[in-house]
């Protein structure tokens, strides 16, 4: 869809992503394990957040392709409650 700018694009997406993230945690004063955002962009290429969700949904790991990312983001989870529980590392 983006062409040669896809990488780009996808870029711009993930760092919104995190500064997302940082400043929900920010505005609550409240550390997030995890948090779903449902993200687009503008007709204009911009990236805008639509909503943000303290329980995310999993549907888009059922798929068989996304197997891997399922297994990676439980992972995530599980390192991120490990070094708060005062682990040096998490468990992967």
């Amino acid at each position: 869809m983006f062409g040669n700018r896809a990488e780009e694009v996808r870029g711009r997406i993930e760092t919104a992503a995190i500064d997302l993230a940082l400043a929900v945690e920010r505005v609550t004063n409240l550390e997030l394990g995890e948090i779903g955002l449902d993200i687009g962009l503008t007709a204009q290429g911009r990236v805008a957040m639509f909503e943000a969700n303290s329980k995310p949904g999993r549907a888009v790991f059922a798929a068989s392709w996304n197997r891997d990312e399922r297994w990676r983001s439980l992972l995530y989870l599980c390192d991120y409650a490990a070094i708060l529980a005062g682990f040096d590392k998490g468990v992967s």
